[in-house]
């Protein structure tokens, strides 16, 4: 029978990997689009106090993959069971956001905003930023308390089944299209919408493909 504050944690985890599945979306379809549309591609964010931008693979595009593999093997590890040193990296990246958001809105909150080009949007993170960033902390830190002081045992390893495997390989089949897609038509046109529109759905799917599936779900044969 599953207590009352492991129902707590669990809802806690699944809350904290879906809003920093959303927060951190732009790390998995700016490197893509980097890698699939080129040079042609002009990309600018910033992490911590750094200013980080280039055109496709030039520029800071290292320091782009570094970051989305951060955030992969976190979002990775919290699915797979949530075991150290998951705690630590989660604690990390929240603290770090939150202090970026909270002093860019107060030094420059004009500046402070989430642009996107191709689909024309231009919101203000002036006081988004720093209460969605503040919220996460404060929940990342109460779950990774009750989990750590928690009495749960040792945490169990989700086994990888053949759901996971048809998720992950629909995640990598759409490339081809992609790559087709953002090679053709004007740059944020049409095709680069769809395009773009495919590489947030495919960023989903890749998160739903490290949730664990129970087997009864795997069962594809049709009823007699």
């Amino acid at each position: 029978m599953i207590s009352n504050s492991e129902n707590v944690r669990r809802i806690a985890l699944t809350t904290l990997l879906c809003l920093l599945g959303f927060l951190v979306a732009w790390l998995w379809w700016v490197p893509m689009r980097c890698l699939l549309d080129g040079n042609e591609f002009q990309w600018g964010s910033s992490f911590g106090f750094a200013k980080l931008g280039g055109n496709g693979m030039l520029g800071d595009f290292p320091i782009l993959v570094l970051l989305s593999a951060y955030i992969i093997s976190m979002i990775y590890l919290g699915w797979r069971g949530a075991r150290l040193p998951f705690h630590i990296m989660l604690f990390v990246w929240c603290a770090v956001e939150f202090a970026t958001a909270t002093v860019s809105a107060v030094q420059n909150p004009e500046a402070y905003r989430f642009r996107g080009d191709t689909f024309g949007i231009d919101i203000s993170l002036a006081l988004v930023g720093p209460t969605i960033w503040g919220i996460l902390l404060l929940v990342a830190l109460f779950w990774g308390t009750m989990d750590l002081l928690g009495k749960r045992g040792k945490p169990s390893f989700p086994k990888w089944t053949r759901t996971n495997t048809l998720l992950i390989i629909i995640v990598f089949s759409m490339l081809p299209v992609q790559f087709l897609l953002f090679q053709n038509g004007q740059q944020h046109g049409l095709t680069d919408k769809i395009a773009l529109g495919l590489t947030i759905m495919q960023w989903v799917l890749f998160n739903f493909s490290l949730m664990p599936w129970p087997k009864k779900e795997l069962n594809l044969e049709a009823a007699v």
